[in-house]
């Protein structure tokens, strides 16, 4: 293992500049539900006539979770409260979409039109699981599979959750990292892939660089560097995208 990672951390940098929104993009989503009357629904924003979930990209002055709660305001008119990560895609070696699900906690529903969005609106989670609303109305359908995982975590916190909020960490770092959590699960129990330093589960929170962790050039995806390094046919390539994701998704 410590070859592997001595191998992709030694990948020759090329000159690409990393500055947020000129060599690399990222896009900050948010994913808001409300109880009315019984009826679960999903907060959308109209922009040029299409409707799609609050989201924009990060301003290079802002952290992410500063732009999710900004363009989620700009947007829909309403304050929020981020609650929890759910996912990030990311799609080639420059493009990183975070995904959060978040309250509200003020605010009222924009219905002026502005420069960011023509109006803010709920729509029922049932219609859309029916496909009742028009696609073609819709920006992209790609937010489905996010809608999923918002639906699962707001079904797991009212059941009772007790886990760990798992939020982005702040800290300044002179490069591009990848550090993986990597699971194998069966009835009985969890078990994860470390450093051979670990003897116990004691020891996660202690030993620098405990789970397997590599740094890598813009120019790489994630997914070629993922493979390069773990050698694992488990991976998803599709489109070139991955997805790490914070909770089991059941699809629509």
């Amino acid at each position: 293992m410590d070859d592997e990672k001595e191998g992709i951390a030694n990948m020759k940098m090329k000159n690409i500049p990393n500055e947020v929104n000129y060599g690399i993009t990222y896009v900050g989503a948010a994913i808001v539900l409300r109880d009315n009357n019984g009826i679960l629904e999903l907060l959308m924003v109209q922009e040029a006539k299409r409707w799609y979930i609050p989201a924009g990209r990060i301003k290079p002055e802002e952290t992410i979770m500063e732009g999710v709660l900004r363009e989620l305001f700009e947007e829909s008119g309403f304050h929020g409260e981020i609650k929890e990560f759910l996912s990030l895609q990311v799609q080639g070696a420059d493009w990183y979409r975070f995904v959060f699900y978040c309250d509200i906690i003020g605010g009222e529903r924009k219905k002026v039109p502005d420069g960011e969005s023509l109006s803010a609106d709920w729509i029922s989670i049932d219609d859309i699981k029916a496909r009742n609303i028009d696609l073609r109305f819709l920006r992209s359908a790609d937010f489905l599979c996010l809608l999923n995982e918002g639906v699962r975590y707001r079904q797991l916190r009212d059941g009772g959750y007790g886990g760990p909020q798992f939020l982005p960490g702040f800290k300044d770092v002179p490069g591009m990292f990848i550090e993986l959590l990597i699971t194998r699960i069966s009835s009985s129990k969890i078990e994860i892939i470390v450093h051979r330093r670990v003897i116990d589960a004691s020891q996660l929170n202690s030993i620098p660089n405990a789970l397997p962790s590599v740094e890598f050039g813009f120019e790489y995806s994630l997914s070629s560097v993922i493979s390069k390094c773990f050698q694992s046919s488990t991976v998803d390539y599709k489109d070139d995208t991955f997805r790490a994701e914070n909770h089991l998704r059941k699809e629509i």
